[in-house]
């Protein structure tokens, strides 16, 4: 599968200033997984991501892909890519078909969210926006999240605020419910 072109293809969209909307037929799915199958190059990873991220469509038909090299991140902006195309692939995708993410998923975000990754603050910023996609499923991460809410630093970086505005919107949905899960 040529999936280079449709990469180049949404790059000169974007750069033209186009909204770079792709709906990928099956043959096209089909060959992104045996690309991914594999095994990519963070470069290769990366471009795949895109063409997810602009997909029209969410699929959960990535969702073990994404699942399997977010047990694996190592740097940010991986870490944001897979994050980005999360919210459609496996989020959006499940609540399309009124499931909850797979519990992988949730495991594997929790994983990131205690790890040194978490620290840093556009990370956590992106961690946080997911998280807050799942819905009442956020209460599993409530402890984690707690520990990292952004103090008085949060007035001097704009990541930190954004991070302790959606903490805050967290623990009002969080507020009905008796110290949940794991609080």
């Amino acid at each position: 599968m040529d999936y280079q072109k449709l990469y180049e293809d949404i790059i000169s969209d974007l750069k033209s200033g186009k909204r770079a909307l792709i709906r990928l037929n099956p043959d096209q799915i089909e060959g992104l997984k045996q690309v991914w199958e594999k095994g990519l190059t963070k470069e290769e990873l990366h471009k795949i991501l895109c063409i997810l991220d602009h997909s029209m469509d969410a699929n959960l038909e990535f969702s073990s892909y994404i699942c399997r090299e977010l047990k694996e991140v190592a740097d940010s902006e991986t870490l944001i890519y897979l994050l980005g195309a999360s919210s459609k692939h496996i989020i959006e995708a499940a609540a399309k078909d009124g499931f909850p993410p797979s519990g992988e998923f949730m495991t594997a975000i929790k994983n990131i969210l205690e790890s040194p990754l978490a620290k840093e603050p556009e990370n956590l910023e992106w961690l946080l926006r997911t998280i807050e996609q799942t819905g009442m499923k956020s209460i599993l991460f409530k402890g984690s999240i707690l520990k990292l809410k952004p103090g008085m630093g949060s007035l001097f970086n704009q990541h930190k605020k954004a991070s302790k505005e959606i903490i805050e919107l967290l623990e009002k949905r969080w507020a009905p419910i008796k110290g949940g899960p794991l609080g």
